[in-house]
């Protein structure tokens, strides 16, 4: 099987798994129990949440497994990653929030202290959401997106994708999502600001180089901002996906490809020269000697094996070209 004919059967597969695992435990939930913060519906709820990141454990025991960044490289650039991680999933929320009448400054430490603390609440935000869901998302499904599509096409396919998978939410009591309801305004903001937050996730996950770990951070700052301030109305809920799109935007352009560099696309993809360095196709004749270009047409022959030696080792540090 070819390697993109087998990617494409890896997201088949993915996109699945995730399916049967999320929502077949969450529609059963509620024949459990009302509510899904209490008895065997809980265990059912915390399964269906955890689907994506079981469906990638489940393929990567199978063997569909990908290259991972190595920890090294990860924790050598935790001082570009886990900033933008925190900036992209709070910076957001916590803005919108002030635009919020009834936003309580107590509402934090009164949250924090009804879970049991700061450690309890600290390891409940990244079980509930974070860990339970970006090893499939970001970790499994997004790197093997790139070998098709462009950051700004994987985000918007993979932020409807995310934003859908919770439809099941909507029917549970108990969930954030059944208070705001299915067919509220709020649901559909909810809906596209998942776009805007997976171009972000890319962005501080693969273009930061801080993996599925940089993720994880972004959205567990962004539940606990949510969670923290507990500004759920509409007016913070299209502030916020206004300014997350805003800095989703900002991103894009502050992170265009260099004209005057190399640059390499994601995990798996292919070099991708810049226009302003591409070589000019040479025109041969039938004994395969070049004709037809002018002098200033001529290949570089330094470049010719830069470009050779880039190809090859896809890893190396990007060099300026002169």
């Amino acid at each position: 099987m070819s390697d993109p004919s087998r990617t494409r059967v890896d997201l088949v597969l993915f996109g699945t798994l995730v399916l049967a695992l999320s929502w077949i435990p969450l529609f059963l939930a509620p024949w459990f129990g009302p509510d899904v913060r209490h008895g065997p519906a809980f265990v059912l709820f915390l399964v269906g949440t955890s689907g994506p990141t079981l469906a990638a454990l489940v393929l990567w025991l199978a063997g569909r497994r990908f290259p991972r960044r190595r920890p090294r490289e990860v924790l050598a650039a935790t001082v570009r990653w886990l900033p933008a991680a925190l900036i992209a999933g709070a910076g957001p929320v916590v803005v919108a929030a002030t635009l919020d009448p009834d936003l309580d400054p107590s509402s934090p430490g009164r949250v924090v202290a009804g879970v049991g603390g700061p450690l309890v609440y600290a390891v409940g935000v990244l079980a509930a959401g974070p860990l339970a869901e970006e090893f499939g998302w970001r970790g499994y499904a997004q790197p093997r997106l790139r070998r098709f599509l462009t950051p700004g096409a994987t985000a918007v396919v993979l932020g409807l994708a995310w934003g859908l998978w919770h439809l099941p939410l909507y029917l549970l009591a108990g969930t954030s999502q059944h208070a705001a309801g299915l067919f509220s305004v709020q649901a559909g903001v909810f809906l596209l600001t998942c776009v805007p937050l997976s171009y972000l996730a890319w962005w501080v996950s693969e273009r930061l180089r801080g993996g599925v770990t940089a993720a994880i951070v972004l959205h567990a700052a962004l539940n606990a901002s949510v969670d923290l301030l507990g500004s759920r109305g509409l007016v913070p809920a299209v502030a916020a996906l206004v300014l997350t799109t805003l800095l989703a935007g900002t991103v894009a352009v502050w992170t265009s490809p260099a004209k005057t560099t190399l640059e390499f696309c994601g995990v798996g993809d292919e070099p991708q020269l810049p226009s302003l360095v591409r070589l000019p196709r040479p025109v041969r004749d039938r004994a395969g000697h070049r004709r037809g270009l002018s002098e200033h047409d001529q290949p570089d022959p330094v470049l010719d094996e830069l470009l050779r030696d880039r190809a090859r080792d896809p890893g190396a540090q990007d060099e300026e070209v002169r």
